[in-house]
Formats: structure tokens, sequence, C-alpha cells
């Protein structure tokens, strides 16, 4: 089996969870968006884009509780939560909605953190525009994000070492609560926008008018339709620039393809480094 082959068996085991989360959002009056990447794909590619293996949406911070409220109930049952209040391991910034019986172990955590295919959910938080004060509220969430992290990643540098010790003093649960009560502070300083901490483009970027993500809009992706911000276009341009359409070089056409997966149908792939070569178990 080659790369395709994965990841188009990947995509649609994702595309079970998404159609999953957005009838639990559509039936409940939530708003989620499609965002980066997902986003990309959805304008440019109609979908996934080709060499992408993963899906992001987001959420305003006041719809993502909510979702996480009720989400044990409303999710049916081949899709779960993994966040703090459902798995007391779980350190990430944002939480995940995963497949039942499947696997997607990315090889840099160790048991604790192994969960299925997934969906990333960000938060969205009310903020101002851009100011160097946003830029001081996410590096101190990053700080406690590092001491989560810390419990589970194998990396053994100097850096990870030292927010292993300071991890043994400090729950999950404590450093998630001052990862969230750093976001909130953003609404003291305006509440024209959203800030995205937890995205991996820089903050600058992903700090937007309240405005341009708006009641959404659906846009197709692959055969269904989802949702994305009314003015995708400019959410779009804030990120990639106004050459979005434009494919990048093969050499920048990146997959983060983990240590190994397994699908619904128990088939298992491994993966090894550095060529990205997949070995297939079908059981």
């Amino acid at each position: 089996m080659d790369n395709q082959e994965y990841l188009s068996k990947l995509h649609s085991e994702i595309l079970i969870i998404m159609d999953e989360i957005h009838r639990v959002c559509v039936e409940n009056g939530l708003k989620y968006y499609l965002v980066g990447g997902s986003l990309l794909g959805a304008v440019r590619h109609k979908g996934f884009i080709p060499w992408d293996d993963d899906l992001d949406i987001a959420m305003p911070r006041q719809d993502l509780d909510k979702f996480i409220e009720i989400a044990s109930s409303k999710l049916e049952k081949y899709c779960y939560l993994n966040w703090i209040t459902t798995n007391i391991n779980y350190w990430n910034l944002f939480p995940k909605v995963c497949l039942t019986n499947t696997l997607f172990d990315e090889g840099k955590y160790n048991n604790a953190y192994k969960m299925g295919i997934f969906v990333d959910i960000f938060p969205l938080d009310v903020s101002s525009s851009y100011t160097k004060e946003l830029e001081t509220i996410k590096q101190t969430m990053k700080r406690w994000h590092y001491i989560s992290s810390a419990k589970n990643i194998t990396s053994k540098t100097v850096k990870t070492m030292v927010y292993k010790i300071i991890s043994f003093f400090v729950s999950n649960k404590y450093s998630y609560k001052a990862q969230r009560n750093a976001c909130l502070k953003a609404q003291n300083l305006g509440s024209d926008h959203y800030a995205n901490f937890g995205s991996q483009y820089k903050l600058q970027k992903q700090t937007m008018p309240i405005e341009w993500y708006g009641q959404g809009t659906l846009l197709p992706f692959e055969d269904r339709q989802y949702y994305v911000p009314s003015e995708y276009i400019k959410v779009i341009e804030s990120i990639y620039g106004d050459n979005y359409m434009q494919l990048p070089p093969l050499e920048k056409r990146r997959s983060h393809y983990p240590r190994k997966v397994q699908f619904l149908d128990k088939t298992i792939m491994t993966f090894e480094e550095p060529q990205k070569r997949i070995t297939v178990n079908e059981q």
C-alpha cells in the first residue's frame, strides 16, 4: 500500500468523525468552522489538501464549552471526546474527537497519550486586535502546556527534563485551568476579534475580526458540506496570503505520518523513518 492509498483510507475515517461533529453542532445550535489547512482544502480542492492527513476545526470558546459538556451524551458511541474531562492524562491545548477502536500513534508520546484517529477542535477566544499583550498571554499558556505535556513526551532534552520535574508537582487539571485562565484574559483587551492561541500559525495571522467568522457558511468538502467562516477568503488570506490557490513545491507538501495507525477494519500501518515507507498488516 502506498502513501496515497494510506491518505485515502485515513481521510475516509476522519470524515466519519467530522460528520458526527457536524451533526451534534447543527442539532444543538453550536458554531464551528473549518480552519487552517482544512479551510484551504475546502476552497482550493473542495476537500482535503491531497497530502494532508488531518482535519482542523475551531469553535468560539462558549460553543466549545457547551460541546464538551454534551459530548458524552450526544456523540454516537463510535466517537469519543479526548479531553481533560474524559482523560486525566490528556495535556494538549485543545480537545480532539476520536474514532473508537482505531489508533493514531505519533510515536513521540508514551502510552498514556495513545488515541484514535481524530479531528482537532481549537477554541476561539474573544480578544482585541493583535497586540504584544496577546503574545504575552500565548507565552503564558504555552509554559503551562509544556509542564503538562512533559509528562507524556518521550524526548529527553534538557528543556523537557526540566519541565518533567516541574510536572511532578502540577496536575494536568491545574495546568489546564491555568491555560484557560490565561486565554480568557484576552477579552479584557477587547471584544471585537477572535484569537486562536492553539494554532501552529503565528498569532498575528490568527487574530481576526469576529465578523469574519460570523454565522458561518456551508462549502463543499469531498462529497458533503461543512461550515467555514462567513468571510472565508479574508481568513485564508490572513494566513496564506493572496496567492493561496498556488500549490506549494513538492518539498513543502508535508504530512504528519504517525508511527502507527490502526483503522476500523483492523488494518494496521506502520511508518519507517526517514523514508516514510509503509508496512501494512491486515488482520
